[in-house]
């Protein structure tokens, strides 16, 4: 009879260990970083949509912060302008090429195929640990109209009338 309660109390303690693996195991893998270009890209295409270069910034490579500054005063100095809401970001795909990745995505009203490049850096330069993906905007993946791109950024901003 006491054989019996020790069985079933290990086995009770198993049921337990096991459960209490999984939630151990379910925690860990939820608080880790995100390892994948789209979410940042994501993050950083719907904080661009709303404007919000702050929290774009963080996003972004320290050449990517310069764009954004530039980019920052230019709509300070046409505010009244900027009434254009861009529809809804669709990340399409990835590719990724090692410590580069692209991320294809369509704009919800433009059927035109827009990319953004992230690059894996560190998140400080004298940190050797850890890196992670940030958008290494270049002008040239900038569109801010809902036009097929022809012209360099400060020739298509919204309100501005192209020739």
């Amino acid at each position: 009879m006491l054989t019996n309660f020790y069985k079933n109390n290990i086995k009770s303690m198993k049921k337990h260990f096991v459960i209490y693996l999984g939630v151990l195991i379910s925690l860990l893998v939820s608080c880790t970083k995100e390892e994948a270009p789209r979410p940042v890209a994501e993050k950083f295409l719907n904080a661009m949509q709303k404007r919000d270069y702050a929290e774009a910034s963080k996003y972004g490579t320290k050449e990517t912060l310069k764009l954004l500054k530039q980019l920052e005063r230019i709509e300070k100095l046409n505010e009244s302008d900027l009434t254009e809401k861009s529809g809804k970001i669709n990340i399409v795909s990835e590719d990724i090429q090692g410590t580069v990745a692209t991320v294809y995505f369509t704009e919800e009203g433009n059927e035109l195929q827009q990319k953004i490049t992230l690059k894996k850096v560190s998140p400080n330069e004298d940190a050797e640990g850890e890196k992670e993906w940030k958008v290494a905007l270049k002008k040239e993946e900038m569109q801010l109209n809902k036009q097929p791109r022809t012209k360099f950024l400060n020739d298509s901003l919204p309100g501005k009338i192209s020739a």
